[in-house]
C-alpha cells in the first residue's frame, strides 16, 4: 500500500453535488471526477480523515500481519483464540465461530489486498471450519480441544449463525462456488428442518430455556452475505432472502421494545420480554449493530418501518450507551436507558463506527450529515483507545468505567469485529461526498 497522506478532504458544492475533489488517500480511492471551474470546494472532514487513515495503517501494517503469524496454527490447523500481550497463546478449546470469523477475516482481507497469503489462511479457516468442527449431524459443533481433538458437538445456534457467514465469505476464493454453496445450503435446510421456531426465528440449542436475539442478528448478517454472494443467481438466492427477511421481521415484530425503541436481548419461548441478570437487557452496541443491519434489509427491501426503526436504534445507542467522558460506548443499560454496565468493550465501538458510516447515506437514518460525520470521527477515536498503549497489532479488550484499560489477553475473535469496521469505513471514504448544503439540509450523502 501507498504511504500514508492525509489531504483535505475535499467535495463538491450543491452547484454540482455528483462532481468531486481529488481525495487520494490509502483507501484506495476511486477515480476522481474533476470539478467545473465554477464548483465551490470546501474542505471539510481533516480529522475524521487522520483517523481513519490510522486506524486502517494500524489494521494493515500492525494487527493482520502480527494475528497471521503469531496465532495461526499451521501445524495441527485452526487459530489460537487468545494472544497474550508477551505474544504466547492461551490454550482454551477452538470454537466454530472463531475459525468462521477468521474465513471472513482473511477473504476479506485477500478482496482488499491487505494482507499478503491473506486467501491461503482463509482457505486454512475453510478447512479447518468444515474438517475439525462439521458434525455427523450437520451442525458445526460448538469448539474442539487442540491437543487431543475432543469434540464439543453441542448444537449452538450462534456458532451456526458464524458458519454460514464464513462460507459467505469464502465464496470464490477458498473452494469452488459450488463447493460452499453446497455446504451453506446443507445447514440451512438443517435449521429449518430441526431448529425452527414455530413461529418466527429458531431455537438457540437443545438445551436452551430462552430464545435470544443476538444469533439472529448475526442470521441476518449471513443471509444478507449470501444474497450479496448469489446476487446474479436469484434461484439460489431466494431461500437467503427469506431467511433475511424471517430475521429482519422478527427483530421489528418481537425483539424492538415498542415503547422505547430499543433491542431487548432475552426472550421466553412465545419471544415475550425475560430478564436473564446479570446480562444487561440492552447493550448500546447491539443497537449499533441491528441499527447497521437493519438499514442495510430496509434499503435493498424498501422497507420505511426498518430504517425508521434503525433510526430510533442508532438514537438509543448514541444517547444513552455512549460515555462522552470516556468517549467510548458502554457495555450496558437497564430498561429505563440508564446505564448498568459502565465498563466498555472493543467490539461496540466497531459497531459504532460501522453504523455511523451507514447512517450518513441512508436517506432516512434521523441523522444530519455533519452530525453523523461528527459521530463517526469520535467513534474511531473511541476504537483507537483500545489500541492505545496495547503491544503492536493487540488491543484491550475493556477499558473499565475509570477508564483504566486491561492487559490483555486480546482475543481473536474480535478481529472479526475489527475488519468489519475498517472495511466499511473505506467503503464509506472511497465512494462518500457531500456538498455543503446537503450536510446543512441532512440529507443522505450521494454514495
Amino acid at each position: 500500500m501507498a504511504p500514508i497522506r492525509a489531504p483535505s478532504l475535499q467535495v463538491a458544492s450543491a452547484d454540482d453535488p455528483s462532481r468531486v475533489a481529488d481525495v487520494s488517500s490509502t483507501f484506495h480511492m476511486h477515480a476522481p471526477m474533476q470539478g467545473s471551474p465554477g464548483t465551490r470546494l470546501t474542505p471539510i472532514g481533516q480529522p475524521l480523515w487522520a483517523a481513519a487513515q490510522r486506524l486502517q495503517d494500524w489494521l494493515v501494517h500492525a494487527a493482520l500481519p502480527r494475528w497471521a503469524r503469531d496465532a495461526t496454527d499451521r501445524d495441527a490447523g485452526g487459530f489460537q483464540e487468545q494472544l497474550r500481550f508477551d505474544g504466547t497463546p492461551v490454550d482454551v478449546p477452538r470454537r466454530t465461530r472463531v475459525a468462521a470469523r477468521q474465513l471472513y477475516v482473511y477473504a476479506t482481507a485477500a478482496r482488499n489486498g491487505w494482507l499478503p497469503g491473506a486467501e491461503a489462511l482463509a482457505a486454512h479457516a475453510h478447512r479447518f471450519l468444515t474438517t475439525r468442527l462439521a458434525t455427523p449431524e450437520g451442525h458445526y459443533a460448538a469448539s474442539v480441544q487442540p491437543g487431543s481433538w475432543a469434540v464439543d458437538a453441542r448444537f449452538d445456534l450462534y456458532e451456526q449463525a458464524f458458519a454460514l457467514f464464513g462460507l459467505a465469505s469464502g465464496r470464490g476464493l477458498v473452494a469452488s462456488p459450488a463447493t460452499l454453496d453446497a455446504e451453506a445450503d446443507a445447514l440451512r435446510a438443517l435449521l429449518m428442518q430441526r431448529w425452527r421456531h414455530r413461529w418466527r426465528g429458531f431455537h438457540d440449542g437443545p438445551a436452551a430455556h430462552s430464545l435470544c436475539a443476538n444469533p439472529h442478528m448475526h442470521l441476518l448478517e449471513a443471509a444478507l452475505a449470501w444474497e450479496t454472494a448469489l446476487a446474479d443467481e436469484p434461484v439460489a438466492a431466494a431461500p437467503w432472502v427469506a431467511l433475511a427477511d424471517d430475521c429482519a421481521l422478527l427483530a421489528l415484530e418481537a425483539l424492538i421494545d415498542p415503547e422505547s425503541g430499543a433491542l431487548r436481548e432475552h426472550f421466553d419461548a412465545d419471544w415475550r420480554v425475560v430478564a436473564l441478570p446479570p446480562a444487561a437487557p440492552i447493550e448500546p452496541g447491539h443497537q449499533f449493530e441491528w441499527a447497521w443491519l437493519l438499514m442495510r434489509w430496509g434499503t435493498r427491501r424498501i422497507h420505511s418501518e426498518a430504517i425508521d426503526a434503525a433510526a430510533i436504534l442508532l438514537d438509543v445507542g448514541d444517547r444513552y450507551g455512549v460515555d462522552r467522558r470516556r468517549g467510548v460506548a458502554i457495555d450496558g443499560l437497564d430498561p429505563m436507558l440508564q446505564p448498568l454496565h459502565r465498563a466498555a468493550r472493543l467490539w461496540p465501538q466497531t459497531e459504532r463506527i460501522k453504523a455511523c458510516c451507514l447512517a450518513a447515506r441512508t436517506p432516512g437514518s434521523g441523522w444530519p450529515v455533519r452530525k453523523a460525520l461528527a459521530e463517526l470521527e469520535a467513534a474511531i477515536i473511541g476504537l483507537l483507545h483500545f489500541v492505545d498503549g496495547a503491544p503492536a497489532g493487540l488491543w484491550h479488550e475493556t477499558i473499565d468505567a475509570e477508564g483504566r484499560p486491561d492487559q490483555g489477553p486480546s482475543r481473536t475473535s474480535s478481529l472479526y469485529h475489527l475488519v468489519g469496521a475498517v472495511d466499511e469505513l473505506q467503503r464509506f471514504m472511497a465512494r462518500c461526498s457531500v456538498s455543503p448544503a446537503a450536510a446543512v439540509r441532512g440529507t443522505a450523502l450521494p454514495c
